[in-house]
């Protein structure tokens, strides 16, 4: 087995339907540890509550390198009153052992990704770019839309920018400098 000095913690989709179905089975199986490996929080804020529950159990039998465990999260949103609305479950893996990341520690991994993708991405392209305002719906459009404020954003940042909105004001009227930042000027 060769040494690997990075970690991952990766969320299943269903276009790996094989790789799914395994975590399902593994965590719905007969793992005697899988309900003492559960983590719980409730987040209040923004006119919702959401509860979280994060179950664990070892990935002996999947196939994916160095598993080393899988897990499952499933939320639950709705008002403030309580009551719930909505229900979602998604299923991860990891190569970190049950040693290294417990529950609360994939729960907060998995948690802060979903927030670095919220605020890093769609949070810029919603408020910078007035993505939901966008009118465009047609055909392959609103994707190819999406795919220059991405490579937009990504050269503001790679230009050293951290507010896109500032820099986007900065660089909208000088077109000479748009070109430089994706190094199309003219040498």
């Amino acid at each position: 087995m060769e040494e690997h000095h990075a970690h991952y913690v990766m969320i299943l989709k269903a276009n790996q339907p094989t790789l799914h179905a395994a975590a399902i089975t593994a965590l719905t199986g007969t793992d005697t540890n899988f309900a003492a490996a559960t983590h719980r929080e409730t987040d209040r804020g923004h006119g919702r509550t959401e509860h979280r529950i994060l179950r664990t159990a070892s990935a002996n039998d999947i196939d994916f390198p160095h598993a080393a465990q899988v897990f499952r999260v499933l939320r639950h949103r709705g008002g403030l009153d309580g009551i719930r609305h909505s229900k979602e479950v998604c299923y991860g893996i990891t190569d970190l052992t049950a040693r290294q990341a417990g529950p609360a520690h994939l729960a907060a991994y998995v948690r802060g990704h979903w927030k670095a993708t919220e605020n890093g991405v769609h949070h810029v392209r919603d408020v910078t770019f007035a993505e939901d305002a966008c009118q465009a719906r047609t055909a392959t459009l609103p994707r190819a839309l999406a795919a220059f404020r991405n490579l937009t954003t990504g050269a503001l940042r790679r230009a050293g920018h951290v507010n896109i909105a500032y820099a986007r004001r900065e660089h909208g009227y000088d077109h000479q400098r748009v070109l430089d930042l994706f190094n199309l000027g003219p040498k």
